[in-house]
């Protein structure tokens, strides 16, 4: 996360920073535990292949931190062992990154809101453009 980015800063536009902002400080975040996030035994040729689908598993847990808790901590009780700590150990190690993520949402509901939709348009302007973004992110470049 860059230096100076805060949950509340963020909500409040003290800083630039929106969702490809975030995206690109998660993929750099990523890549730099991505030792961390994967079993022992991965070596580090196979680490570098598993960086963009590692990336987007830490991004929908932090999705689903900031928009789903219930459904993710449904999912908690309900996983496997292994499961359950690996989704733990993401959730202990990108929460700075869950808190500023929940920001960014709120900064967008509230530009929308602003702009004159209701809070169910904003809402689902916030995940729509959440989800194109994500689904057309390029981990070399950032958005496409």
């Amino acid at each position: 996360m860059k230096k100076g980015i805060t949950p509340e800063k963020v909500q409040n536009g003290l800083v630039e920073y929106d969702l490809v902002s975030f995206l690109k400080d998660l993929a750099r975040d990523v890549e730099s535990h991505l030792a961390d996030l994967l079993p022992d035994k991965t070596r580090k040729e196979d680490q570098k292949k598993n960086l963009k689908e590692v990336f987007y598993f830490v991004y929908e847990i932090c999705f689903l931190s900031v928009s789903k808790k219930k459904y993710l901590d449904s999912m908690l009780e309900n996983a496997e062992d292994e499961e359950e700590r690996i989704v733990r150990k993401v959730l202990a190690v990108f929460q700075q990154h869950i808190e500023v993520l929940r920001a960014v949402f709120m900064r967008h509901i509230d530009e929308q809101l602003n702009r004159g939709m209701t809070r169910k348009q904003a809402v689902k302007s916030a995940v729509d453009y959440s989800k194109t973004l994500i689904c057309d992110w390029d981990m070399e470049n950032g958005k496409k």
